[in-house]
């Protein structure tokens, strides 16, 4: 070979083996930028190659990153940045050469919640927080009305009060199916400025975007009468019937972007009244008046809602829904009887938008505006004069023709920045209500008939006299002061006759003029809050709100909040038992707006073309059953009551301190205490300040007293001068939640004691509050409750229950006589201090004197207790599943449901407070059902005294 042919061939080896090498050692360059083209510094990217190491390396300034010298072959990639979603390639092919990719992240996808541990120091979580996965939603009941009891039983406001539901971040909309739900969150973040009320977030309920397929629900439930116990007030079943139909609807829509939700129900429903009362026969005897009386009422409602995800940055939602119905044989009930009957329709509108934006990986901007129209009309069957026998009965015409409309509008926004341990966030919240009205509510006046101090009449109706000659006296009851009057009329006595012998009405109230009426409010919030992870174990809130209104004039409406939140970390392999618990602190000034009614009522009675007398001169009740018109009084040149707001009215507000404490116990238990402690001042309450003067008001010539401002009337000024404290201490044990057991108990036990009263109790100084400062209703009332759902999984059965109990709350004890004339039957008793005193009326409190003289010692506000409660009830639900993948572990496709529910499975017979009335034929007698407060419903309609057991069926099928 020539030594040129060699050089050749030696040339082309050399050149193969060069690109085999270069062919070795091949180059990845990647650009990593977001979904605006900016580049993302300090991303991590990890390359790795089946059987070899991974390479790791990130990104620069500039968003570059470069990897060399790697072999051919297939890879996996992996892109990841904080507030950016995961970038992953499972087969990344790279052959010989150098290659270059542009990798496009995309802002996190916006999550209702970004759940933390438990006991982890999150100044966002404030006090006992409650957060429910989508596992755990999925146990909770399918129907959502009894969803609906099952989240209000879980969670509480730390003043005990009922917590709000919020659906997205929006108030008042319906709740969603169960399946449409993502996460659910209860009482986040107690004391932060964002909130206008101390419970935090309530409970919040965030629905998910991304829905696979459509889905639904048609349900059908009934209840009726002759499944349940007798009502024990009336001595029968009370008649009963109830049917409701619903279904719901929801899927994609417009791809994985998108969903939809539609939403429809129908209830009708053959209620019943119970009249609980005494009237007096054709004899003119009192007889007891007990029957049920039918009050029908059927309602519908239909809405829409849409879940969007548009981009990456927005998630929105729209939701409207409407409902109308109406009901017969209402304000009957009770002491009110059948013909005070009215007819009611309404209808009602609501429209609610919300936008989460992601400005950017650190800030999220919450805007959220809706709007409600509710419209109410009742329609009275007469126009004749009311007729109120005070706690014995309410008869008379029902004079209730009105129309109502109501309209509310508003607009928020907040805004929060988080970076790394710190969080800052502001906002506001812009609220506007108005009020149309066209009332002919007592147009026809109302006589009130109350007890008084009369004489002791023989069976010939002659009064009684002693040995000296002078009549013998006695209280006797607002009953008795009726049949006096209807007795002697139709004897033929003269008004100043009946009246000498204890007849005559006690009152006369009537409003007239232009029925018409329109006024609007407007209020809003702004707040900044700020938060910061001191240590992993210390964090710390600050925030400041002011709100104001129009309407009254209080421009000084600052309210701070602060917390603290502690958690220490549990030390490895140490028993649970021994673990530090969890404590947050917190304190805050709560402002209570005052509302639109207020304004509207005094408004009925000052403006220039509506009258409202409020009538005690003998003269015009002797006219009784004649009813006197407005123009007449006006001729007698009667003064009109008169209302107004107080100078220098303020707003009221709480101040509270809460400290939480949470301990983790072992197997996922979770014990958790809270203590309360607040002070509300400024508290609002209407007085009589043209009240006639101590000593001067004779219930026999009222025209005789003396007034500070003279003969121009009532004038009722409401003023901000009341004041409440309460202190409250709750325990709540939390069970591990499991696909199987969800479950609470829960204690608390508080005292309230306040000033805020309209009347004063003393019988002979309407202007004397000095004993007024007493415990309130639910002052020292123990209460517990709980509920618990045991899911069998193979059998598909379902057992769910919930119990409340409570030592009985307070009720007041009155003379049920105005004997200081300031329009208020509230004065109290004395205790008896001469026990020989004719009158007195003996009670497990004590001897009670209702006709103390000056400087007794009345008996306190509320001395009454009533009975105890206890509530439990319990469901059973059994579900078929059909097209089920059992080999994959995929639930039913289609579920049919059948469940049967309890309500008060024991037949407790709790009853409610005793009336408090000592002028009152009923006196301590319990004559309904009580309540709690508590929401239950029999198939669509709530329930909230039924005395005695119920029982209801619901037949779903979910697809």
């Amino acid at each position: 070979m020539s030594r040129s042919a060699f050089s050749g061939f030696a040339f082309i080896m050399l050149s193969f083996l060069g690109l085999s090498a270069q062919t070795n050692d091949s180059i990845l360059t990647l650009s990593v930028v977001d979904q605006v083209g900016g580049a993302i510094d300090r991303a991590e990217i990890v390359l790795k190659l089946a059987g070899d190491k991974e390479r790791l390396t990130t990104t620069d300034r500039n968003g570059a990153a470069r990897f060399q010298r790697i072999p051919p072959g297939e890879y996996q990639l992996i892109v990841r940045a904080a507030g950016f979603n995961e970038y992953r390639v499972p087969k990344l092919v790279i052959s010989q050469g150098e290659r270059k990719l542009e990798i496009l992240l995309e802002i996190m996808t916006i999550e209702s919640n970004v759940e933390v541990a438990e006991l982890e120091a999150d100044p966002e979580r404030s006090g006992v927080t409650t957060v429910l996965s989508e596992k755990e939603i999925a146990e909770l009941p399918d129907n959502q009305e009894d969803l609906e009891r099952m989240l209000r039983r879980i969670g509480e406001a730390v003043t005990g009060e009922q917590l709000p539901i919020t659906v997205n971040g929006v108030e008042g909309g319906q709740i969603p199916p169960k399946q449409a739900i993502q996460q659910i969150r209860i009482n986040q973040n107690v004391f932060s400025a964002q909130y206008e009320w101390p419970h935090g977030g309530g409970i919040e309920i965030f629905t998910r975007s991304g829905v696979d397929r459509i889905r639904g629900t048609v349900g059908f439930s009934f209840a009726d009468s002759r499944f349940n116990a007798a009502d024990p007030f009336l001595g029968a079943r009370a008649p009963f019937q109830s049917r409701s139909y619903f279904a719901n609807i929801f899927g994609p829509l417009g791809g994985k972007k998108a969903n939809f939700a539609l939403f429809a129900s129908r209830s009708d429903s053959d209620t019943s009244s119970v009249i609980n009362a005494i009237i007096l026969g054709p004899d003119l005897r009192p007889v007891e008046f007990k029957q049920s009386f039918a009050s029908p009422n059927r309602a519908q409602n239909l809405g829409f809602t849409i879940n969007a995800d548009p981009n990456k940055k927005h998630k929105l939602l729209i939701n409207y829904s409407f409902g109308n119905g109406r009901s017969d044989g209402q304000n009957v009930g009770g002491f009110s009887l059948p013909s005070r009957e009215n007819e009611a329709v309404f209808d009602n509108h609501f429209f609610q938008f919300a936008d989460t934006f992601l400005v950017s990986s650190s800030i999220v901007s919450q805007t959220r505006f809706s709007l409600a129209k509710t419209t109410n009309e009742s329609f009275g069957g007469s126009d004749q004069a009311a007729l109120n026998v005070l706690d014995a009965f309410f008869g008379g015409g029902s004079q209730q023709n009105q129309k109502n409309t109501n309209l509310r509008i508003e607009a928020s926004n907040d805004t929060t920045w988080q970076k790394e341990r710190y969080s800052f966030g502001l906002g506001f919240r812009i609220r506007s209500l108005s009020i149309s009205q066209t009332s002919l509510a007592n147009f026809g006046g109302t006589y009130t008939f109350a007890g008084r101090i009369a004489p002791i009449l023989d069976a010939n109706n002659m009064p009684v006299t002693d040995g000296s000659g002078d009549v013998l006296t006695e209280q006797i009851s607002s009953l008795e002061t009726y049949r006096r009057t209807l007795l002697f009329r139709q004897l033929g006595y003269s008004p100043a006759e009946i009246r000498a012998l204890g007849g005559g009405a006690n009152q006369f109230t009537i409003s007239g003029g232009d029925p018409e009426i329109s006024l609007s409010q407007h209020d809003f919030g702004i707040y900044f809050q700020s938060s910061f992870k001191l240590t992993d174990t210390i964090a710390a809130s600050a925030g400041l709100r002011y709100e104001n209104q129009t309407n009254i004039g209080s421009n000084f409406n600052l309210a701070p909040r602060l917390g603290l939140v502690w958690a220490p970390k549990a030390k490895d392999k140490r028993s649970l038992w021994y673990a530090l618990p969890r404590v947050s602190i917190g304190y805050g000034l709560f402002y209570s707006r005052y509302s639109l009614n207020n304004i509207l009522g005094i408004r009925l009675a000052n403006d220039p073309d509506r009258s409202q007398y409020l009538i005690t001169e003998a003269n015009i009740l002797d006219l009784f059953p004649a009813v006197p018109t407005v123009g007449q009084l006006e001729q007698f040149a009667l003064p009109r009551s008169q209302r107004y707001i107080g100078e220098g009215f303020e707003t009221p507000h709480q101040a509270l301190i809460s400290i939480s404490v949470t301990k983790a116990l072992p197997k996922k238990y979770s014990l958790n205490f809270n203590f309360t402690r607040g002070r509300t001042s400024r508290v609002a309450l209407t007085q009589n300040i043209n009240a006639p003067l101590a000593g001067t008001f004779d219930p026999q010539d009222p025209s005789s007293a003396v007034r500070p401002f003279g003969n121009v009337g009532n004038i009722y000024e409401t003023r901000s001068k009341g004041r409440t404290e309460t202190e409250r201490m709750s325990i709540s044990l939390s069970f591990p939640q499991s696909p199987s057991l969800f479950a609470n108990l829960r204690y608390s036990y508080g005292t309230t004691r306040t000033d805020a009263v309209s009347g004063s109790g003393s019988p002979f100084d309407p202007y004397d509050f000095s004993q007024d400062y007493g415990p309130a209703q639910w002052d020292g009332v123990h209460s517990g409750g709980g509920y618990f759902m045991y899911s069998f999984t193979k059998q598909k059965l379902t057992l769910s229950g919930d119990f409340s109990i409570n030592s009985g709350t307070r009720f007041n004890i009155t003379t049920g006589r105005d004997t200081n004339g300031d329009g208020y039957y509230s004065e109290r008793p004395a205790f008896a201090s001469d026990l020989t005193k004719p009158g007195l009326v003996s009670t497990k409190y004590g001897i009670l004197d209702p006709n103390p003289l000056p400087g007794d010692r009345l008996i306190p506000t509320n001395l009454g207790r009533g009975p105890t409660y206890f509530m439990f009830n319990a469901s059973v639900t059994k579900r078929f599943g059909f097209n089920e993948d059992k080999a994959n572990k995929k639930p039913p496709k289609q579920t049919l449901s059948f469940t049967l529910r309890t309500n008060n499975l024991f037949n407790v017979i709790n009853k409610g407070n005793p009336v408090g009335n000592l002028s009152s034929p009923n006196f301590l007698r319990s004559l309904a059902g009580f309540s709690d407060g508590s929401i239950y419903f029999i198939n669509g309609v709530r329930q909230v005294n039924f005395p005695g057991r119920s029982l209801s069926f619901n037949l779903g099928f979910s697809f």
